[in-house]
């Protein structure tokens, strides 16, 4: 039993790690994309630069 706790740990941090890469891609690649999720419209250039510097370098610095 405390292999199956230990496997589905494992399994649960990987997914997480990979959810994050996925959004870290999507906002250097475009930040609307990341704010689409939660159905909101970026209307100036240092919207989409926040979101491209929050989410994006979230990666980086892990």
């Amino acid at each position: 039993m405390k292999k199956i706790f230990s496997y589905a740990g494992y399994g649960f941090v990987c997914i997480s790690a990979l959810s994050l890469a996925w959004v870290a891609a999507m906002a250097w690649y475009n930040p609307q994309s990341v704010m689409d999720l939660v159905h909101v419209t970026l209307n100036n250039t240092d919207a989409l630069s926040s979101i491209r510097g929050v989410y994006g370098a979230v990666w980086a610095f892990r």
